[in-house]
């Protein structure tokens, strides 16, 4: 199977340095909505089935992160890519800031309970990013220059640790203009079945929402690698974006070994065991 629609390393950031989240399109050409659903429908499919596969062997834990504004889709990414996945199979964890633990016990006390066992797909919908992202750009308390170097160092050399130990992470941001945030914004707050999403965080978001976007792009740049890139990809449309992640992931993941194992059945018991026959074996 072909697990590659797009040119995914046109969406990655492979290394560390200057990086301008400004300059990366809010849009992608080329693709129709109708088409964008189908490749979503597929790689959902395809997801299914290699963690089925992934699961058996009890190989890699999978550890995707997902990340973008407010209003920039996470919530929907996951509900369609991830949706043929059995429940068994994925654990979701939507992170709201550090937890009690995570302020008293540092960075990571809320990232290391969020890492998913062998054979399962682990999704953060933000995560532990956020101590170096939204906090940096408007934070419940302050942090200064050298504490966000160091929290940052921690999260790198925390990947590091979980690509060593057999963990496969991902890290996808959703990148938005600030015209669609406002559009998505304003749909929630005419909407009344949608209203109870919108928060004052989200519009405080909005204003500032320069100060997220520095934010997110000094993140971004200060903790891309080789090993553990980000994939920033445009997400002005819902169904488009979403397909793209789809085949980041996908792609990614054709890394992974992941094989049914052969049974360790002794053959000839089980017949005797099932009453069948040499002949149907």
């Amino acid at each position: 199977m072909n697990v590659a629609r797009f040119d995914i390393d046109r969406f990655a950031l492979f290394s560390r340095g200057s990086f301008r989240l400004s300059s990366e399109p809010t849009r992608l050409g080329g693709i129709k909505v109708d088409e964008a659903k189908e490749i979503v429908s597929a790689r959902a499919l395809w997801l299914a089935e290699f963690q089925k596969r992934l699961y058996a062997a009890g190989r890699t834990p999978i550890l995707i992160l997902l990340h973008g504004a407010d209003a920039a889709g996470k919530d929907g990414l996951i509900r369609s890519v991830f949706s043929q996945i059995s429940p068994v199979g994925i654990d979701v964890v939507s992170y709201r800031g550090p937890s009690q633990a995570g302020r008293t016990r540092g960075v990571l006390a809320d990232a290391v309970a969020a890492i998913p066992p062998r054979g399962r797909i682990g999704v953060m919908n933000r995560s532990f990013y956020e101590t170096i992202m939204y906090e940096r750009a408007v934070a419940d308390y302050s942090i200064g220059l050298n504490e966000w170097r160091e929290r940052t160092k921690t999260i790198t050399d925390f990947e590091s640790y979980l690509l060593r130990s057999g963990v496969k992470v991902i890290k996808i941001f959703l990148h938005i203009s600030r015209t669609v945030q406002r559009e998505r914004l304003t749909s929630r707050f005419n909407e009344p079945h949608k209203q109870w999403k919108l928060t004052h965080d989200d519009l405080e978001a909005h204003v500032r929402f320069d100060e997220h976007e520095r934010a997110f792009e000094q993140a971004i740049g200060d903790t891309a690698s080789t090993i553990a890139p980000w994939f920033v990809i445009p997400a002005d449309n819902k169904w488009i974006s979403r397909a793209i992640a789809a085949e980041v992931i996908a792609h990614t993941l054709r890394e992974v070994v992941a094989e049914y194992p052969a049974s360790t059945v002794d053959a000839d018991f089980a017949r005797d065991v099932l009453g069948l026959s040499s002949a149907a074996g």
